[in-house]
């Protein structure tokens, strides 16, 4: 019993040390880019010798892609969570319900969403894809409840039913997802980059509005 008391210790301390490391990292691309990770900072900002902290990352590559995985992973699981904890409810109200989740996600973790979105711009993003499938994420989420409502005349017109852009899924259901997926994006950059706070505009306002005029009918 002390044995296995003893391993359970030395794994929480680990993990709340690569916890550590992670926040580093993140605060580093915070002030610069991807690029700016460097593992001595982070080892004398947590008074470690690199030689320590090589232990738990054998490479500046590795820390990075734990980085981008993470990122990626936590943006999958909220999404997921979303999809059931909505179950039941109007297809409508459930993609209200997935947008303002992603956006609250986005706020109180602008450089793990710049990450997913590409914004910091690294080319082992792409490696994601081998991690968390695009079936996990938000886009996919979009499709699932956008293919479930009414669709705008307009798009019907532009995209033939019988065309595909995707599995399962009509060339209009991805365009009208897209459509969302876009506006809701840009209204989310501006407000992480601080556009919208320096133009006097309300984040919370703006956002309502958006989904409002993108899905009328669905906040009942």
């Amino acid at each position: 019993m002390e044995a296995q008391t003893g391993s359970s210790r030395r794994d929480r301390l680990r993990a709340a040390l690569v916890a550590d490391i992670h926040a580093q990292a993140y605060r580093q691309i915070a002030e610069d880019s991807l690029a700016a990770v460097s593992m001595t900072g982070i080892a004398q900002s947590l008074g470690l010798s690199p030689a320590a902290l090589y232990r738990y990352f054998p490479s500046r590559e590795e820390l990075v892609r734990a980085l981008i995985t993470e990122s990626f992973e936590a943006n999958a699981s909220l999404t997921e969570r979303t999809l059931a904890e909505t179950v039941g409810l109007p297809s409508g109200q459930r993609l209200r319900r997935l947008l303002a989740v992603t956006r609250a996600w986005a706020v109180d973790h602008p450089i793990q969403y710049r990450i997913i979105q590409g914004i910091l711009g690294d080319h082992r993003i792409s490696e994601a894809d081998a991690v968390v499938s695009p079936a996990r994420r938000p886009f996919h989420a979009i499709c699932l409840l956008v293919a479930e409502l009414p669709r705008p005349g307009a798009l019907e017109a532009a995209m033939p039913s019988a065309s595909q852009a995707g599995p399962g899924y009509p060339r209009e259901v991805v365009l009208h997802a897209l459509t969302i997926w876009t506006r809701l994006s840009g209204v989310i950059s501006l407000e992480l980059n601080g556009v919208l706070e320096r133009m006097g505009i309300d984040a919370d306002l703006l956002f309502e509005a958006e989904v409002d005029q993108l899905l009328p009918g669905t906040n009942a």
